[in-house]
Formats: structure tokens, C-alpha cells, sequence
């Protein structure tokens, strides 16, 4: 029997407040259902909502399609039951039912916007809003209510609905292995011996040896290089001790330090200039018939 057959046997009222709620709470984990499913409930209304004799309410499974238009079409029919209206009106449902709290009121105004982008995304605030009415009133939702309502309406052209596809856990895939790193070997090292033969054939310092030559080499004997070290050693000494002459300007260490005398220099004595001596007399003296001129000293 779908949910529009059980409305109408109400003949115009509404459905009790606690059978009202229970039928939204299960409406609305169904589509919340399908929708974790990656399935849709298509043109959700009250002749697509099934009604069983046990109590059960089942929404038909559809493909996925806009979630906020499938969660608008849920909040109509939320509307719908709760006030007893087709028709949604600016005026919310406890306008009409005032066991409906003011949260409840918001969440399903909210899912009757018409900017879908201030429409819930989930129906889980629906169940979510449903849940806290019961737990305000201080009720259980039961499907007793349901169930006898849908028994006193006579038997109908039986309808094959299908069960609910169980919950499937999603299946994550395992992570990727992390790629392996290559190792990258060590350069073999040559063995210790081949280093040194290898080292020792480059540093290799030439054998220079000094040639003696043929006449001097009968003068090297041992007597005599030893005699000539003696020698040369004697000399070393004797230079080295012979005392050396003390510098004239050089001062004993035990003397002590004279003063430097100050010399005053004499002012030099004045040089006589020799003048020259003045003629006594000029004489004119003839000679050849010329005068000369004749200085008297």
C-alpha cells in the first residue's frame, strides 16, 4: 500500500503527530540510505512510498540523480505530513501541528528553498531533526501506529516490493607498496697491497747515488776518514773558544753609565779683510813721445 492510499483513508485530517514522525524518520533513512549507495529515490512523493503490513515503510531505488532536488522533493512530503497540507505555503508546519518544534520547523523550511544551494546536501538533518521531537516529547518511535492503520484499509491489488539492499561497507583499496629504493653499492676498494705497490711506484724517489772518483777513491779509507773527523772537529772547538776582542764602543756590563757631556762650540773669530792702499801720487813719464801714466804705491 503506498503512503498517498494511508493519507487519504484519513479522509482530510492529518496523521497523528507520533505516526507522523515515524514515517519521516523512516522516509528519510531510506533516502539517506540510497544516497550513501550512490543511488537516488527519483521523483520522491507519497504514491512512490511503500507502506507494509508490518510496519515497514520502503522507498523505491532509482539512478542517482541531485541530491538537493531529491532532498527538497523529501522535505514536501516531510511538510505534508506534518500539517495535513498538499500545498506548501509560506507558513511552517507547526503553523499547522504545534507539537512540531522550532528546529524541526527550520530544517524543513531550509529543504524548501528555492535556491537550491541553501538546501541541505544530506537527508541525515532531517532524521537528525525527526529524533529530537521524539526525544522532546519523551517517545519511541514505534511502527505500531503504521501498522495498524495500514491493516483496517481493505486489501489492495497485490504489489512485489523488492527488500532493501543490505549497507555494503565501502571497499577501500589497499595503499600502493612504496617503490623500492636502489641501493647503490659501494665502490670496491683495492686490497692494501696493491694501494701501496700502487702508491709506492708513484712517489718513487730516484737512486742517485754519488760516484767517487778513481784517484780519490784509494785516499777513503776508514783510518783516514776517521783522522780527518777528528781533524775537523778539533778546529770546530778551537773556533768556537777562541775569545773575541770587546768593540771599542762596546761597555762592560759592570760599568755604569756616564752622562753625556754637552760641548759649547766657540763663536768664530772675526776675519780681517785686507783694503787696499791709496795712491800717494801719479807721475807722467814720456816715453817715445807718449804719455803714460805711472802709479806711486
Amino acid at each position: 500500500m503506498t503512503l498517498n492510499a494511508v493519507i487519504e483513508t484519513r479522509e482530510g485530517d492529518r496523521l497523528p503527530l507520533e505516526l507522523a514522525l515515524f514515517v519521516s524518520m523512516e522516509v528519510s533513512k531510506q533516502v539517506a540510505r540510497l544516497h550513501a549507495l550512490g543511488k537516488g529515490a527519483g521523483s520522491l512523493s507519497a504514491k512512490t512510498v511503500w507502506c507494509l503490513r508490518d510496519g515497514r515503510v520502503v522507498v523505491g531505488e532509482c539512478e542517482a540523480g541531485s541530491q538537493r532536488d531529491e532532498v527538497h522533493a523529501l522535505g514536501r512530503l516531510v511538510y505534508r505530513l506534518l500539517s495535513g497540507s498538499e500545498s506548501v505555503s509560506e507558513w511552517p508546519p507547526s503553523y499547522f501541528n504545534p507539537g512540531v518544534d522550532a528546529e524541526l520547523d527550520a530544517v524543513v523550511m531550509s529543504t524548501l528553498s528555492s535556491d537550491p544551494s541553501k538546501r541541505p546536501y544530506s537527508a541525515h538533518v532531517l532524521v537528525e531533526a525527526v529524533s529530537g521531537v521524539f526525544e522532546e516529547l519523551d517517545l519511541e518511535p514505534s511502527p505500531e501506529g503504521l501498522q495498524r492503520l495500514v491493516l483496517a484499509v481493505p486489501d489492495e491489488e497485490p504489489v512485489t516490493v523488492a527488500e532493501p539492499a543490505p549497507v555494503q561497507a565501502a571497499v577501500v583499496a589497499p595503499a600502493p607498496a612504496p617503490a623500492k629504493v636502489p641501493v647503490l653499492k659501494p665502490h670496491p676498494r683495492p686490497a692494501p697491497e696493491a694501494m701501496e705497490s700502487q702508491f709506492s711506484a708513484e712517489y718513487r724517489v730516484p737512486d742517485r747515488r754519488i760516484e767517487i772518483p778513481a784517484w780519490l777513491a784509494p785516499l777513503m779509507t776508514p783510518t783516514r776518514l776517521a783522522v780527518a773527523g777528528v781533524g775537523v772537529l778539533v778546529l770546530l772547538l778551537t773556533v768556537l773558544a777562541w775569545p773575541s776582542k770587546p768593540s771599542r764602543g762596546a761597555q762592560r756590563p759592570d760599568a755604569e753609565p756616564v752622562a753625556a757631556k754637552e760641548t759649547v762650540r766657540a763663536a768664530p773669530a772675526p776675519q780681517l779683510v785686507p783694503m787696499a792702499k791709496p795712491a800717494s801720487a801719479v807721475s807722467f813719464k814720456k816715453a817715445d813721445k807718449k804719455k803714460a801714466i805711472v802709479a806711486r804705491r
